[in-house]
């Protein structure tokens, strides 16, 4: 009896493991850089208003993040069959009235559904990344990306925590290598490099999320984290299905975070310049 009791509990304990790492390779680092996008951007709204004023920084970088943040929402609304009552993909001054925003339905008896709420909160996020990621390859080509087409995740990765963290080492070199190839092999002298970079720092400097995408986001997360402890609940046993899928999406993720670093990059440097720009004030103003 004791033996089965131990038993259970150490099975109880490898699905309560596996289920953590699994989204955490998935989505741990990926959600914690779109944290930091989140608080720079919000933090280069509000100083970008004070220096240049909202309607300036709107009319010049704004505008387009502001659409394709809209669309980021409505994309995975539609994934996961909500119902969308209403789109405004412009005009995020409240002082101009109604601002951008997607509202939605769901049926919260529908997991799949639920699960689509924390993928809609963040669509944002997904979404801005996807777009700079297609406007480096139409701009700059699939070259400097190389580095992580070349990491490979295998299932001994998402076995333990060791494993977890050299997989992440691994991403992270292969980021920065990116980073320097697109900043290298003579791309400072070409305009794409710079078109590009504006498109990024327009679509990653509106990724900042409000207070009610954090809400959804963290109930979606929930619903999705439970649904995956059930799924290795009933399936651990006969093989380790789930890591097999998250070990294929993995490799793809290494791009991800090379396009969302470089977003926050550029929120930061735009922060710190519009720090400057209010500096610049203060002293003339004086």
């Amino acid at each position: 009896m004791e033996g089965a009791v131990g038993s259970i509990i150490t099975y109880l304990g490898n699905v309560i493991l596996t289920s953590f790492l699994q989204l955490f390779v998935l989505m741990g680092p990926g959600l914690i850089l779109a944290f930091g996008m989140h608080l720079v951007a919000g933090r280069l709204d509000r100083l970008a208003t004070r220096a240049i004023g909202w309607k300036v920084y709107y009319s010049l970088f704004s505008i387009i993040g502001t659409i394709i943040h809209e669309l980021g929402h409505a994309f995975f609304n539609l994934i996961f069959g909500h119902k969308i009552l209403k789109i405004k993909l412009t005009n995020r001054d409240p002082s101009q009235g109604e601002t951008a925003h997607v509202a939605y339905a769901y049926n919260p008896r529908n997991i799949y559904q639920r699960i689509g709420v924390f993928f809609s909160a963040i669509g944002p996020i997904i979404f801005g990344t996807i777009v700079i990621f297609l406007f480096a390859l139409l701009l700059l080509g699939g070259d400097e990306f190389v580095p992580l087409k070349n990491l490979q995740t295998t299932s001994e990765m998402i076995e333990s925590i060791q494993g977890v963290s050299n997989l992440l080492s691994s991403i992270l070199g292969g980021a920065l290598d990116t980073l320097a190839n697109i900043f290298g092999n003579g791309n400072l002298k070409d305009w794409k490099l710079w078109v590009f970079l504006y498109l990024a720092f327009s679509v990653g400097s509106n990724i900042s999320l409000s207070p009610a995408d954090l809400k959804g986001a963290a109930t979606g997360f929930l619903t999705l984290m439970l649904v995956v402890l059930v799924i290795n609940l009933v399936t651990l046993w006969m093989g380790d299905f789930v890591t097999q899928g998250v070990q294929f999406i993995g490799q793809f993720n290494g791009v991800f975070y090379a396009v969302m670093l470089i977003a926050l990059l550029l929120c930061l440097l735009g922060a710190v310049v519009m720090l400057l720009i209010l500096g610049i004030r203060r002293v003339v103003g004086h």
